[in-house]
């Protein structure tokens, strides 16, 4: 139990410094690249039995995607592929290679369907689309993940990323309710801190929107958002 205490603490320090550094990452693209610094810690502190896969796995000096690939084909069995695929995923996005990394990501999602660790993939896939443009294709996926798990860690990033899709593409009224959750949801930290100035500036810009922020609710699932 004390072991699992430790994991957990450490686990979210990780995710205080990705709230902290915000402004470093305000796009779902660096997010991800972050996030890749998360699954090692991660992967590093997981208190579980020893064996020759999860040794060879945390002996790997990163970034190495071949490296975590070649681990990955030659221990295909157990919870160790799935992993090392998803950090040779993560290594691949934290250097540009946004379509060998949206292939490992979904390799996760096709070869692992019972890995614990298909929010982090979805998200992956989805922010992969993000970096390469294709705007479309990452609005649905981001919806489709906060659709899939409502209650995720991610969720709140996700959020940030989508309404930012929103905006750019030239859909101002979808943004303003997701900001709005935000930044109630998310109040007293960075993340909704960050929410608030991009919902006043939105307002800022579109006059007209005004009167529906006053008067409307945040909609509780932006995923429904037609």
């Amino acid at each position: 139990m004390s072991t699992d205490i430790a994991i957990t603490t450490g686990f979210y320090r990780f995710l205080n410094w990705l709230e902290t550094n915000r402004q470093r990452a305000l796009t779902g693209v660096a997010a991800v690249a972050v996030l890749a610094l998360v699954l090692s810690f991660y992967f590093w502190n997981l208190g579980q039995k020893k064996t020759e896969a999860s040794q060879a796995l945390s002996a790997i000096t990163r970034p190495d995607p071949d490296a975590f690939l070649k681990l990955a084909q030659q221990y295909p069995g157990g919870d160790v592929a799935p992993r090392a695929v998803l950090l040779a995923a993560g290594d691949y996005f934290a250097a540009g290679r946004y379509t060998d990394a949206q292939t490992q990501f979904q390799r996760v999602l096709q070869d692992y369907p019972d890995n614990p660790f298909r929010p982090e993939a979805y998200f992956g896939v989805a922010a992969c689309a993000d970096a390469q443009g294709q705007t479309d294709a990452a609005i649905q996926q981001y919806k489709d993940l906060i659709e899939r798990y409502p209650a995720h860690y991610l969720i709140p990033q996700v959020r940030s990323a989508l309404a930012r899709l929103y905006e750019t593409s030239g859909k101002p009224e979808l943004a303003l309710p997701i900001y709005q959750q935000q930044a109630r949801e998310q109040s007293g930290t960075t993340l909704g801190m960050e929410s608030n100035v991009r919902l006043q500036a939105l307002l800022a810009q579109h006059p007209e929107l005004a009167k529906t922020s006053a008067v409307s609710t945040p909609n509780p699932n932006p995923s429904q958002t037609p």
